[in-house]
């Protein structure tokens, strides 16, 4: 049986493992034999024969590659030195789903994913600024309600080389703080006045919440809360019930894409005492993960990126005004935020 990497493989250790292999060659031990008839003259041969005859270092790590399963030794350094680097820079895969063990092999197994990192170490030492902006590119989530004004932002970031914030978990922008604190007015109305929401802003609340009870009241009272604090648990996190109406309020993100769409889920099964909709459909309710497929959205936007990286400047329109010079680490910046984004959306577990 072919033996398989350990999930955080070593150079230094592949290293130290041919060198054991060849010291037990040298000292007569058959138990490397198994391993070295890898090796094409030693393919039949016995176990006497193999330790009679002078077997290079080089030959045991080619051996040794093989055992692994790789065509040569440099092939296998070459895979192991990429997962030595992708588990380095874990962070540019922050909002990637899965642990860390998942996300060097989707590296692994990406070719674009391996050249931007070998790009990067190409590019090394890189400068502050270069390193900061790849940060912001790996904070971007397809979740929020700012994906594509954050994915705007940090193209001028690149174009001018100085980083800036962008909206990250719980941050939105003016007019969604605007929209929460009116839909908070609305509810608070509701509470205190038996006629439903008498404040007018949020005119539909009275119509799904229908008439008060001490169980909707309660309801109510946690959502509000969710409102003015985005960090706010309804339950604590070992004890929560998906089932419950209060999991619900948990996950209502205000920088989640689907934020709108599951209050009025919220008022609709409050207002109906029991469980309505689905969770993780595109009509049921979605919280913070579920990315909508935005690369159409977005397609035009990174055709004009493409076409900068190609050299093509009549095709990359305002991108070029935006980006400017171009420069190895702009490129390699701009290759990674692609990556990003159409990653991205082949990972969303809902599409638009």
């Amino acid at each position: 049986m072919t033996p398989s990497l350990p999930p955080k493989p070593s150079l230094r250790f592949l290293k130290e493992q041919a060198k054991d292999l060849h010291k037990a060659h040298k000292a007569s031990d058959a138990s490397c034999c198994d391993v070295l008839r890898k090796l094409k003259r030693f393919a039949d041969a016995s176990d006497a024969d193999i330790l009679a005859t002078e077997v290079p270092l080089k030959e045991v790590q080619f051996a040794l590659a093989m055992d692994y399963g790789f065509a040569s030794w440099a092939e296998l350094k070459s895979k192991v030195e990429l997962a030595e680097q992708a588990h380095r820079h874990l962070g540019h895969w922050q909002r990637f789903g899965g642990d860390e063990a998942k996300k060097v092999q989707m590296v692994l197994s990406d070719p674009q994913w391996a050249a931007l990192l070998r790009k990067e170490d190409s590019l090394k030492p890189l400068s502050e600024e270069a390193r900061a902006i790849r940060q912001r590119i790996a904070c971007m989530e397809p979740c929020h309600a700012c994906y594509v004004t954050n994915a705007q932002k940090v193209l001028e970031m690149i174009g001018s080389m100085q980083p800036g914030p962008i909206f990250d978990c719980g941050q939105v922008d003016d007019k969604k703080q605007s929209q929460v604190r009116s839909y908070r007015s609305a509810l608070q109305s509701w509470l205190v006045n038996t006629d439903g929401d008498e404040s007018g802003k949020v005119p539909e609340i009275a119509g799904y919440l229908g008439s008060a009870d001490e169980t909707k009241r309660a309801l109510v009272g946690h959502l509000i809360r969710k409102l003015e604090d985005n960090g706010y648990r309804a339950y604590p996190p070992d004890k929560e019930d998906f089932s419950k109406t209060e999991s619900r309020i948990t996950h209502l993100e205000i920088c989640c894409h689907y934020w709108e769409q599951n209050l009025r889920i919220l008022f609709q099964e409050i207002g109906g005492g029991r469980r309505l909709f689905d969770w993780h459909k595109p009509d049921g309710f979605n919280a913070c993960g579920d990315a909508p497929d935005r690369v159409v959205q977005l397609s035009e936007l990174l055709d004009c990126c493409q076409a900068w990286l190609d050299g093509n400047a009549d095709s990359a329109g305002q991108i070029r005004q935006i980006l400017g010079e171009r420069t190895p680490e702009k490129c390699w910046l701009l290759e990674s935020l692609c990556k990003h984004v159409r990653s991205a959306a082949r990972q969303g577990r809902v599409m638009e």
